[in-house]
Parts: structure tokens; C-alpha cells; sequence
């Protein structure tokens, strides 16, 4: 696990495991060693890139705060399911790096969480009782799609099997 340094030398790089669920309004994106981090594209790629800077986020908003970061990931044993595609990805984060701390204080739009980080398309709410994150995609001027609104809800019951339907397990 990382640990809170100084500044400069609160950078770092980490692998994770990222999922790619198709669903009929485009492609839900997690990574599970991130509880609570995941986002949506109407494409694969662009559910790739999106969950890059969900990520990065996540990480950002972690070192600066001195939450425990998991290390590396190597392996996960679990199969996807169908429907679902499980590749690694390797994401950076700074805690000083510009911008991932909210200007003012952003309005969350969940009731008991506080916004503690933005992106331009990703916000980061922390529910402060427990400090229980959740990475939320943006959808300016529109709904969120069917199946981000049924993610969050998961994530806001606190649903400890959040990434269940990505997987089953198997040998």
C-alpha cells in the first residue's frame, strides 16, 4: 500500500484489472481493486478512455488524502462472464497535480456524500461517516443512462459484491 509523502514524491503508477460490461446503451467500465470506480461509454474506447481518467481520479483523490492505494495487480481468478471483456491497465496519479481538488464546494449530487474531487468528465464523492468513494461520470445537459443509474444505486446501498455480474467464477 502507498503512503502519504511529500509532495513531489506523492506520484505513482499502479495495474489494475478494468472490466467492460456491453450493456444496450453502450459499455459500463469498473475496476474492481477501486471499489466504487467505475464509468460508461457509448464505445469500448471510449469506456476505455473514460475509466482512465476515473481512475486517475480515484488515485489522485487517495494520495492527497492518505487513503490506502492497493498495490499491483498480477492476476485476478475469476473468468468474465459473457458480455464481458477483463483486461489490465496501468494508471498514474499525483496528489499535486493541478486541478483535482474542487473549486468552491460542488453540490453533490448524492445525499451524504461530499464532492472531494473533479474531472472534466468524472466527479468523486466520499461519504464522510465512512469514507466510502464513488467515482461518478458526468453527463452534462442529458441523463445518466439506465445502467450508471443502476451502478450507483448499487454502490450507494453498499452492495459489497459490486462487481458480481462482471464475473463468474470458474477455472
Amino acid at each position: 500500500m502507498t503512503r502519504p509523502g511529500p509532495p513531489e514524491a506523492r506520484t505513482m503508477t499502479r495495474r489494475y484489472c478494468v472490466c467492460f460490461e456491453s450493456c444496450g446503451e453502450g459499455v459500463l467500465v469498473s475496476v474492481p481493486a477501486l471499489p466504487g470506480c467505475f464509468s460508461f461509454g457509448p464505445t469500448r474506447a471510449e469506456a476505455e478512455r473514460r475509466i482512465r481518467e476515473a481512475a486517475a481520479l480515484y488515485l489522485d483523490v487517495s494520495l492527497r488524502t492518505g487513503d490506502a492505494i492497493p498495490d499491483n495487480e498480477s492476476l485476478r481468478p475469476m473468468v468474465a462472464s459473457e458480455g464481458c471483456a477483463v483486461t489490465f491497465m496501468t494508471f498514474a496519479a499525483s496528489a499535486v497535480k493541478p486541478g483535482a481538488r474542487p473549486r468552491g464546494r460542488p453540490e453533490s449530487p448524492i445525499a451524504g456524500y461530499e464532492i472531494e474531487g473533479v474531472s472534466r468528465g468524472h466527479l468523486l464523492a466520499r461519504r464522510p461517516v465512512d469514507h466510502r468513494k464513488v467515482v461518478l461520470p458526468r453527463f452534462d445537459g442529458g441523463d445518466a443512462p439506465q445502467a450508471v443509474r443502476r451502478m450507483i444505486h448499487r454502490v450507494l446501498i453498499g452492495d459489497r459484491s459490486f462487481h458480481v455480474p462482471f464475473f463468474r467464477t470458474g477455472g
